[in-house]
């Protein structure tokens, strides 16, 4: 984290490629290292998962996208998580718009994302789902009074993402989505 980058530094990340990661956290860049190789996998494995679901139900899937405040208008204060779906109406140009229905962080030792809770609060996002991508041993949140709650598994051990309409469920360290066309692994 860096509260004052040099101009040519910025510059030289964003000409090699190495900014798409990068978020402002009210002005301070964070600069995020690039997606080992099985992250990278394992994020395009779940969203050819998801992205049926969130057609069906309108939302548009977007890689990488930043999540901004919209009561921020210029760069200064946005997160960047692995997968947003969102409504169109909640996405501009510069990405979405605080009301993402649900944000995916895929987790990496040493990352920030549990510190990107309050922001996500504050903008609206509706759902999140933290993933680890070693273990695949996953949470789902929503927010609850002045926090995030932890949803839980049904009966048989399904957690729901409400706002794709698909269900989690790690079993012998497999993850497996349940669309309406049936389940698969991940």
């Amino acid at each position: 984290m860096l509260a004052a980058v040099p101009d040519e530094m910025i510059e030289e990340r964003r000409r090699l490629g190495l900014d798409r990661r990068d978020e402002m956290w009210d002005g301070v860049l964070h600069m995020v290292p690039p997606a080992s190789s099985e992250r990278g996998r394992l994020e395009l494995r779940l969203a050819a998962r998801f992205d049926r679901a969130a057609s069906i139900r309108g939302l548009w899937a977007i890689a990488e996208p930043g999540i901004f405040d919209p009561k921020v208008g210029d760069m200064t204060s946005y997160r960047v998580p692995d997968l947003g779906y969102a409504r169109p109406a909640d996405v501009t140009e510069r990405g979405i718009e605080g009301r993402a229905a649900l944000a995916v962080e895929i987790l990496s030792p040493r990352d920030e994302s549990y510190e990107k809770l309050p922001f996500y609060l504050q903008v609206g996002v509706e759902e999140l789902l933290y993933l680890d991508q070693t273990t695949r041993k996953f949470e789902v949140r929503r927010p609850e009074g002045d926090g995030w709650g932890v949803v839980g598994a049904d009966d048989v051990g399904w957690t729901p993402l409400a706002g794709l309409g698909v269900a989690l469920r790690l079993a012998e360290g497999r993850l497996l989505v349940r669309t309406d066309v049936g389940t698969e692994e991940v």
